[in-house]
């Protein structure tokens, strides 16, 4: 369904570019590009989710870093208003002139990227004034943005960790079931070796003939089932035989 939905936006999304000779200043269907990555990369979506659950951790964090920028935004205003000198308002010119060039200023400053250049002007006015951008950066910079990184990484490792350990049992079982389901559907074919419940390798190659997955894998299947010395597969036998789903083809 979401398939189609998309499908139909980026159609008519479509149509319209050909209809405006793609003059259209914004295109549906660019923004839709991301849904197909996600539908078929696993790994994309588990990271999305783990993003969805990451962000009542960091909802405080990035709440103190707002109200950090925020405050010094203010404090850097009032700091650096405008004079009568004109040749000492060059801090104010450049970076303080108002709230929203304030805030990107330090907004830029908080990634580093406009450092020391914001603090330039100021700083050849009055070093004392080095205080404001070292005390902001430290906060900001090396406290704040560090602990945000933490807390992200701390749950991003405890998420794909579940997510694989969780993926592993899956399979596992699914793998201990489809034995179990021979053992009981093929009792013909199936014996027990000792107290071992086994399948007959004849049955095993059947259900890899007909099983959909890479060539590449199935093959090799089937060269370790024909490899095996009895004619019976044990459950061991059997789980090791699907590891081979986990190997990737060079």
């Amino acid at each position: 369904m979401a398939y189609i939905v998309v499908l139909t936006f980026s159609v008519l999304d479509w149509t319209v570019s050909m209809c405006l000779i793609c003059k259209e200043t914004i295109r549906v269907r660019r923004i839709l590009r991301p849904f197909f990555l996600l539908q078929n990369s696993s790994l994309m979506k588990k990271t999305l989710k783990c993003l969805r659950r990451t962000l009542p951790e960091v909802a405080s964090v990035l709440l103190l870093l707002a109200v950090h920028v925020l405050l010094f935004t203010i404090f850097g205003m009032l700091l650096f208003a405008r004079s009568k000198d004109n040749e000492k308002d060059g801090e104010w010119r450049m970076y303080f002139r108002n709230l929203p060039e304030s805030l990107t200023s330090l907004l830029v400053l908080l990634t580093t990227a406009n450092n020391p250049d914001v603090m330039i002007p100021a700083y050849s006015r009055k070093r004392s004034y080095a205080l404001f951008f070292i005390t902001f950066s430290v906060i900001g910079t090396y406290l704040l943005m560090n602990c945000l990184t933490a807390i992200i990484y701390k749950q991003f490792r405890g998420y794909l960790l579940r997510s694989v350990q969780d993926t592993v049992l899956r399979r596992s079982l699914g793998i201990r079931a489809a034995f179990e389901v021979l053992c009981c559907e093929c009792s013909n074919k199936a014996g027990v070796n000792g107290h071992i419940a086994t399948v007959s390798t004849t049955t095993v190659l059947e259900v890899l003939q007909k099983a959909g997955m890479p060539s590449f894998h199935k093959q090799e299947m089937i060269k370790q089932t024909k490899a095996f010395t009895h004619d019976c597969v044990t459950a061991e036998q059997f789980r090791n035989l699907f590891d081979e789903l986990q190997k990737v083809k060079i």
